[in-house]
């Protein structure tokens, strides 16, 4: 993936640390774990690669990424929110699924 490229991803977003999740884009899943909200729309998202679309670390990860790749991309603080503080800003995971 490029600059500039369109694409969609699934994602599952963990804390490392508790392996709690904090957001994702399957609705399954959310009903399985019990996080699901009826008034959310699960699906695939739209991302435009190197627009501020999403943090930088998850940015640069699908860059390493093709069509179809599914991919567990450990964002350190300083590319998502921030420096650490185990209170505020956890280090995170994204379980990504691309799609063109």
């Amino acid at each position: 993936m490029k600059n500039g490229d369109f694409i969609q991803i699934d994602y599952v977003g963990k804390i490392v640390e508790s392996g709690e999740i904090f957001d994702l884009t399957k609705e399954d899943l959310a009903k399985e774990k019990g996080l699901h909200n009826p008034n959310f729309k699960y699906g695939p998202i739209p991302v435009i690669i190197g627009a501020n679309f999403v943090v930088k670390g998850l940015d640069n990860g699908l860059k390493e990424m093709q069509v179809g790749d599914k991919k567990n991309i450990t964002i350190k603080p300083e590319d998502a929110f921030g420096e650490r503080d185990a209170q505020t800003n956890p280090t995170v995971l994204l379980s990504t699924t691309m799609k063109r």
